[in-house]
């Protein structure tokens, strides 16, 4: 769709509530998502200090960092903290590193600071309130202020409809109150899950989400999304639960008090909302049908999950970091944009 007026990264803006610290779970510093990019620059400094610490990854299309037989950075510490984060002042951190979980998202109001849910330190237990003055610092370290994603003045709430930034922020805000108030999530997001596709059936999804194989974190949470798709719509039984995040969960259950199991949620969902990132592939209405569909697969894991210890609101935490990470795949955006509406 074209756009009249480009997206702009100033002033900055934070969701009202947004919180973020980071605990050092050590859960992001794996691959969970490849650990990247990494600039030309920053791999020349890299080799210097462990040559072959870096290679290409064609599903993510750039160069990232290669990952250790158990999945996490090669930079990871035993205290999970970063060997890169000190030295030299930082100059060897790549600067994606640097900026995870935080992003920027250019819109005609000025530029939204945004948080990614792939991390147990946004799952679990409650950070500082996030605020520009915290954010810029770990958004601009050594670069200029560069946006992650960005939107026009034109924006769909529709297939059918399209309205002004200004008219939209209406519609949006309504959703973000609905989910910062005491309702039922369901009835703040106020759609059914699983809506019907164009060209697809729900019972194919799991299949096709796990296409391709993997033997990566993330391949985990695709093909347990897949399989509590398959037992939803095909009735087969969910394999042995798996959990290769299980370590980075139980410190963060022994750094945490206990919190509302709808805040867990909440905040995931108010955070996709305010990032814009679902632009590209959805419309205003197919993202709430697929906030609906992301919360009935999260709400089928939990409950397994607490069965396998996990302190209630750790259980959420946990079916938000396996949802949010099968539903960021090009193969979800694909069957978001199918959803009718």
């Amino acid at each position: 769709m074209s756009q009249k007026r480009p997206g702009l990264l100033r002033p900055l803006h934070v969701r009202e509530g947004a919180t973020y610290t980071c605990f050092g779970d050590g859960i992001c510093c794996s691959d969970l998502h490849a650990l990247g990019p990494v600039s030309r620059e920053e791999r020349k400094r890299l080799a210097m200090v462990h040559p072959g610490v870096t290679g290409y990854d064609a599903l993510a299309g750039a160069h990232v960092l290669a990952v250790r037989l158990d999945g996490t950075c090669p930079f990871l510490r035993e205290d999970q903290l970063c060997a890169l984060h000190e030295p030299m002042g930082g100059l060897l951190k790549p600067k994606s590193c640097h900026r995870f979980p935080l992003g920027v998202t250019a819109t005609p109001a000025g530029g939204r600071v945004v948080v990614e849910h792939r991390c147990s330190c946004l799952n679990v237990g409650v950070g500082e309130p996030l605020t520009v003055e915290r954010a810029e610092p770990q958004l601009t370290v050594g670069v200029r202020l560069r946006p992650s994603h960005g939107v026009g003045d034109r924006m769909r709430l529709s297939k059918r409809r399209t309205v002004g930034f200004k008219r939209y922020r209406e519609e949006e805000q309504r959703l973000l109150d609905a989910l910062a108030s005491a309702v039922p999530l369901e009835e703040a997001i106020d759609r059914e899950p699983f809506p019907k596709l164009d060209g697809r059936e729900w019972s194919e999804i799991a299949d096709w989400l796990d296409r391709g194989g993997g033997d990566s974190r993330f391949h985990d949470a695709l093909r347990l999304v897949g399989g509590l798709l398959r037992h939803r719509f095909s009735g087969v039984r969910l394999s042995k639960l798996e959990r290769p995040w299980k370590l980075g969960f139980e410190r963060a259950t022994a750094r945490s008090e206990a919190r509302p199991v709808r805040d867990v949620y909440a905040a995931w969902f108010a955070d996709h909302v305010w990032s814009l990132f679902w632009t590209p592939h959805a419309t205003f209405e197919q993202m709430r049908r697929d906030l609906a569909t992301r919360y009935a697969l999260a709400r089928d894991l939990e409950p397994r999950l607490r069965r396998l210890g996990a302190r209630a609101d750790v259980a959420a935490a946990e079916a938000v970091l396996v949802v949010d990470l099968a539903t960021s795949s090009e193969r979800w955006h694909a069957v978001v944009e199918a959803m009718l509406e």
